[in-house]
């Protein structure tokens, strides 16, 4: 692994210093094509004398592993935060006033979904037509969704 990232780290230098170097426009130019498919032969090294095993032994394939998680673990924050923002504005147009709204989120094919919401209000407008309209528009259907508080 070491060799081949010194590999294409010497051929980059190379190729850097080869274009510094060339004064006619027309071989710069065909300069800059031969260096571009070096370095592109050096990067598939691996590839080509199919050793991929020298590419899956990073040692910091965890690191990456743990910044993805990281990373899902964000967005699916972000769009429970963005579901929760869209529902106080239906809820507003239902005359519900919300308190707390809590949402499971889960991922499938590389997506998030809400899946189910947990709504606490103060003063409950038209609940029914609030869950309903979460049914259509969001795709959480009505036996997913928890409704506390209010005058009930």
């Amino acid at each position: 692994m070491k060799a081949w990232l010194i590999g294409i780290s010497a051929v980059a230098v190379l190729a850097a210093l080869t274009d510094c170097l060339t004064q006619n426009p027309v071989v710069r130019r065909v300069t800059r094509i031969v260096c571009g498919l070096l370095i592109l032969f050096a990067t598939l090294k691996p590839i080509r004398e199919g050793n991929l095993s020298a590419l899956s032994d990073l040692s910091w394939n965890a690191d990456f592993r743990q910044i993805e998680d990281d990373a899902v673990e964000i967005a699916r924050k972000f769009y429970s935060d963005e579901i929760a923002d869209y529902i106080k504005t239906l809820a507003e147009t239902f005359d519900v006033q919300i308190e707390k709204i809590r949402t499971s989120i889960v991922q499938s094919d590389g997506r998030f979904y809400a899946n189910s919401v947990e709504i606490n209000y103060i003063e409950n407008g038209d609940i029914s037509g609030l869950a309903e309209e979460i049914e259509q528009k969001l795709g959480i259907d009505r036996e997913d969704q928890f409704y506390f508080g209010g005058n009930e």
